[in-house]
């Protein structure tokens, strides 16, 4: 590899192609080092094939994703560092599940260039669409606030993100002359930069898009998606008036063969569950906001369609319902609120803080950071509410009540609207 600049020097490192987990080479020794652009050699790809890939620790076999790393879109392609069981190590520092992608032998597509980013307001949405070469990874990362879920994300973390930066793996160019982005409009980021920095780490370049947000905490999600060599991220926006022109996804918990706890009374959670969720979605809907559900009637979903379901509805919030047990033991009782994203914090809070003032006082009345497979999306803000304990008589005798629920349903629907009214 050679190249020549004037007024510079080029340094270009070669390094032995690293072993992978499975005992095969694995490739991505010098391809996208500094100076070089490296395409052209054909190697093993992993190119997702879900909706989106969550991403783990690098090198990890983590049990869950963590809330801080956003996922990989359909149709974006790394190359595989190394196997560990079923998962896959990227060249780019990132660690996905295989199951989440297929794997191809690929012309490898080196340094990145930036054609072009087009940003502005259309619709409900600030939309960012960037023209690159090849479909590589991204991050996109809410600063301040924590790295990993290995920092304390609890009741006491309270999100205060005031920067949203948008980091894209391999660029090392950007035509600065195709960049328009005009925020003025932008109810969500006032203004944005962008920098190139090197990862000695894993010797590429990156660029970032660093977006200044117009409020603390104002950050309600981002959808991407690889359309043909185009990454456009979709970043949500609040409700301006109530709930008007909000899409907000309702999950009544369990169902069909699957009937969760089982009250004293032998009433299955899923029963009252999808009673309350129903008139969670009517207060929404009074209140303008538009609702789905991912079931209105006795049926199975599973956790994953569930969470596709909100992916699919290109909704704004994720509500999902259920009651709580402790087994034998009748003493426990209350309502918790559980959220896993660091930015679905506020959200739970503010519903915490109206639906215990319908339930007795409780020292089980609190909202808490937890990884709940459909609380995980970084396309939204979403929470789990545990309504009550259906252990015990009290709260078992609440959640047959019809009038209890729609006192529930409207403190739901009110704090929801005190979490989009704070940000306003």
């Amino acid at each position: 590899m050679s190249e020549s600049k004037r007024g510079g020097s080029i340094t270009v490192m070669k390094t032995d192609e690293p072993s992978g987990g499975d005992g095969s080479s694995s490739g991505g020794g010098e391809e996208s080092g500094s100076g070089g652009q490296g395409g052209g050699a054909v190697l093993q790809h992993a190119v997702v094939t879900s909706t989106y890939a969550e991403k783990y620790p690098y090198l990890s076999t983590s049990k869950y994703p963590e809330g801080v790393l956003f996922p990989l879109p359909k149709n974006t392609r790394d190359v595989i560092q190394s196997k560990n069981g079923s998962y896959l190590n990227l060249r780019s520092g990132t660690t996905i599940k295989s199951s989440d992608v297929t794997i191809q032998n690929l012309a490898f597509g080196g340094n990145n260039t930036i054609n072009s980013i087009k940003a502005g307001v259309e619709g409900t949405e600030t939309v960012f669409r960037i023209g690159l070469d090849w479909n590589a990874p991204f991050s996109i990362a809410l600063s301040p606030g924590p790295v990993s879920d290995e920092d304390e994300i609890g009741a006491s973390y309270q999100f205060a993100a005031n920067t949203v930066t948008i980091t894209l793996d391999y660029a090392s160019e950007l035509l600065a002359e195709n960049v328009e982005m005009n925020l003025s409009s932008s109810p969500i980021f006032s203004g944005a930069k962008t920098q190139r920095i090197y990862d000695s780490k894993f010797k590429m370049y990156r660029y970032q898009i660093i977006l200044t947000m117009r409020k603390t905490g104002k950050y309600y999600g981002c959808y991407a998606e690889y359309s043909s060599n185009t990454l456009v991220l979709r970043f949500n926006h609040g409700a301006t008036s109530n709930l008007s022109g909000v899409k907000i996804c309702i999950d009544p918990g369990h169902g069909g063969s699957d009937p969760g706890t089982i009250s004293g009374k032998d009433v299955d959670e899923k029963e009252v569950a999808l009673l309350q969720a129903q008139a969670i979605a009517d207060e929404l809907r009074a209140r303008g906001a538009t609702v789905v559900m991912t079931r209105t009637s006795d049926k199975y979903l599973s956790l994953e369609q569930r969470a596709q379901f909100g992916d699919a509805s290109n909704c704004d919030l994720f509500i999902s319902v259920h009651y709580n047990s402790a087994g034998n033991d009748s003493g426990p009782y209350g309502v918790q609120t559980y959220y896993n994203t660091p930015f679905s914090q506020p959200l739970a809070k503010a519903v915490q803080a109206e639906v215990q003032g319908v339930m007795p006082s409780s020292k089980w009345n609190k909202y808490e950071h937890y990884n709940f497979y459909v609380t995980r999306s970084k396309q939204r803000p979403g929470i789990l509410i545990e309504c009550g304990f259906l252990s015990n008589p009290s709260d078992e005798a609440l959640a047959m009540s019809a009038s209890h629920r729609q006192k529930f349903a409207k403190a739901v629907a009110q704090g929801v609207v005190n979490y989009y009214s704070a940000y306003r």
